[in-house]
């Protein structure tokens, strides 16, 4: 199966294609340029365009995956692209009903990349991939939830919810909106693998599930070590048998890192990729503030592959 991925990044969901032995064909889609270099540094098939000037009739798929920006629906920063949620929805309804009116709407938005988030919707109908995914942090699920009531109006089966990575595999709590959908089939979650972390809880194994993969399951020689996620009055702190907190940067990266009595280890790149589930010897390119957001921004590879795994199931 050949599997299209739009704004793809440094690859979280290529890598877990490309563990998948039904998968055997994987394009991502990016801009920004030191991605696409690290993308390219490693192997993954990837063309450098700006999404929203394609014609997705050129990019027919079997599985599209999508990651895109969501300044609509971020928390973070100065909150101009909050202004243009909006705008999102009647862009959307405009998909809905075959007509592209990005270019009518851009002089309106406050924030230019706002309708980049539903690029991945202008793709799915244009070109009717039988597997889809789409993945971003938790205050996207409503407008995923919008997007999935569009697609079964064109003959998709959809599943909407926030999954939490740690439940998976992942070493971190993160926490991530899904939108799952298929022509193929009824669509269900992934079957949950490893126990949710609670700070009230202990790591156990009775409970069915695997335990949580701690700090020092990844990390051995960090066994007994804290880490440290920023340098905040609340920045999370967690010990060694606790999973860490999501695992993203801004440019505060030299403040995340490992704290064993006074003593302040800085996370490096490499273990910023070990936390994502990338590959030994994974190579990053671009500035540094670059490499730690294509390490703090890319799906975790665990919770994409068995989100693949569900989707393309029988």
């Amino acid at each position: 199966m050949e599997m299209l991925d739009l704004f793809a990044g440094a690859g979280g969901w290529d890598h877990a294609a490309n563990q998948i032995p039904e998968i055997d064909n994987v394009l991502g889609i990016e801009l920004e340029k030191y991605m696409c270099q690290t993308r390219e540094a490693n192997g993954l098939r990837t063309e450098q365009a700006e999404i929203s000037l394609l014609d997705p009739n050129y990019y027919p798929s079997d599985i599209l995956v999508a990651s895109p920006p969501c300044q609509g629906f971020s928390k973070q920063g100065h909150g101009k692209g909050r202004l243009d949620k909006d705008l999102v929805y009647q862009y959307a309804d405009d998909i809905n009903a075959g007509l592209d009116t990005k270019n009518d709407l851009f002089p309106q938005l406050q924030d230019k990349r706002s309708l980049l988030v539903v690029e991945p919707l202008r793709f799915v109908i244009g070109t009717k991939p039988k597997y889809v995914a789409f993945e971003q942090v938790p205050y996207v699920k409503e407008l995923w939830e919008y997007f999935a009531e569009i697609m079964e109006n064109h003959g998709y089966h959809t599943w909407v919810e926030n999954l939490e990575a740690e439940e998976y595999g992942s070493p971190q709590t993160r926490k991530r909106a899904i939108l799952m959908a298929s022509t193929e089939k009824e669509v269900k979650p992934p079957t949950k693998t490893h126990q949710k972390f609670l700070k009230s809880e202990i790591k156990r194994g009775d409970l069915g599930v695997l335990p949580w993969v701690s700090l020092e399951d990844r990390f051995p020689e960090r066994k007994g070590w804290f880490y440290q996620a920023g340098a905040r009055k609340r920045a999370a702190l967690r010990n060694s048998t606790e999973p860490a907190p999501t695992i993203a940067f801004g440019y505060d990266y030299n403040n995340h890192g490992w704290v064993k009595d006074d003593q302040f280890d800085k996370l490096t790149e490499e273990e910023g990729l070990r936390f994502q589930g990338f590959p030994e010897g994974f190579e990053l390119c671009g500035s540094k503030h670059s490499r730690f957001t294509q390490i703090g921004n890319a799906i975790p590879v665990e919770l994409a592959k068995v989100i693949l795994e569900e989707l393309i199931s029988p």
